[in-house]
């Protein structure tokens, strides 16, 4: 038996049944998850269309029977999921000290950039969006009609953009009592007060990999190995949260969300963006 794991919750092949996480892997979720007894991983949402705080299984939070085929599901986890995971480990080890930034591994480097790549890809609405950017960058159209069974044929489209960052790590530098979220469409716009604070104007796109840490890119910047670390203060990471909040409700799919911890969840759900 062959069990694919991250994208899909035990994968037997075999049998040709398997559940595809749509947007958000299990990866970013686990961070945030919880114990129920007898019950197995909880998370806390905000549903943004009820305003409503649930917890929802991990294994079943975004979670639908077969939305990626065989091949796909094989790829996401061998070649983008499981190295991001590794990466991931590579950051959360890491001793980061004010104004430090930190040497990253190609491989590193590659692995971050892969899972910006399809992440943007796996969200037909914001790879639009990010694709009018692309264009007004570059005087370059490129294909803005997919869907999910072609995605691995159109990765290959955003390649040259996805060489051409900058990495920034947005780290919660006070541990206090602000956790950043996570939405459920993965990646997120930063608005442009939360960019001032690298030093340029810049538009930066966003992932919470957990919740003191946000994994940054800054498109058609001049690459290089060096990743800026910017270490942020409580009101600050309130700040981002609220953009995360903003950039999720005003999406146009039909299921918008948070995770996050509890007393993150209730301070964006008592106001009013």
């Amino acid at each position: 038996m062959i069990y694919v794991k991250w994208y899909t919750d035990f994968v037997d092949i075999k049998k040709d049944t398997w559940k595809s996480h749509v947007l958000i892997p299990r990866q970013l979720l686990k961070p945030y998850a919880f114990k129920v007894q007898n019950k197995g991983k909880y998370v806390n949402i905000l549903d943004l269309k009820s305003n409503e705080i649930k917890q929802e299984k991990i294994n079943n939070l975004d979670a639908e029977l077969k939305y990626y085929n065989k091949d796909t599901e094989n790829y996401l986890d061998e070649k983008i999921e499981n190295p991001f995971a590794r990466t991931i480990n590579t950051i959360n080890n890491l001793f980061v000290k004010e104004n430090n930034g930190i040497i990253f591994k190609r491989n590193d480097l590659i692995n971050i950039r892969k899972f910006f790549q399809y992440s943007f890809l796996r969200n037909p609405e914001f790879y639009k969006q990010f694709c009018r950017k692309v264009t007004d960058k570059t005087n370059k159209s490129i294909p803005v009609n997919f869907n999910h069974s072609e995605l691995l044929g159109f990765a290959s489209i955003l390649d040259k953009v996805f060489q051409d960052i900058r990495i920034f790590i947005l780290l919660n530098g006070q541990n206090g009592e602000n956790k950043f979220v996570t939405p459920h469409s993965v990646v997120f716009e930063l608005d442009s007060c939360t960019a001032l604070k690298t030093g340029q104007i810049i538009t930066l796109f966003g992932i919470t990999i957990n919740p003191n840490v946000v994994l940054c890119i800054a498109p058609f910047q001049s690459k290089t190995d060096h990743v800026d670390v910017i270490k942020l203060e409580d009101k600050d990471v309130q700040q981002i949260n609220e953009n995360i909040y903003s950039f999720e409700l005003n999406r146009k799919n039909d299921v918008k969300y948070l995770v996050g911890k509890e007393n993150d969840l209730l301070k964006l759900k008592n106001h009013d963006y």
